[in-house]
């Protein structure tokens, strides 16, 4: 009879990935990868636990959300960085308009 735990590390993961691209962005992700290399190396000492596929998924999703994450706050930056341009451009200083 081969019975095999499940693996609550791997399982972590993939519900942290989930979250890291739904509610907690980045922060989820990365505890997603996290925990998935921690489950890795528990699968590599103890053969017998189960949910290999869920800490790859967990790794995986994990990975997309710090791309997605990074490139939202790139875009941000970017945003900010040609809107001061765009201020600094006509002309218009707003803390000189108090005096």
């Amino acid at each position: 009879m081969d019975t095999k735990s499940m693996n609550l590390k791997a399982l972590g993961s993939l519900i942290s990935a989930i979250l890291g691209l739904t509610i907690l962005p980045l922060i989820g992700s990365i505890g997603a990868i996290v925990l998935a290399s921690m489950a890795e190396k528990e699968f590599s000492v103890n053969p017998s636990l189960d949910g290999q596929g869920l800490a790859k998924a967990g790794k995986i999703i994990g990975w997309i959300g710090v791309g997605l994450g990074l490139c939202g706050c790139l875009f941000t930056l970017v945003s900010f960085v040609v809107t001061g341009l765009g201020q600094a451009s006509t002309g218009f200083i707003p803390s000189l308009m108090a005096f």
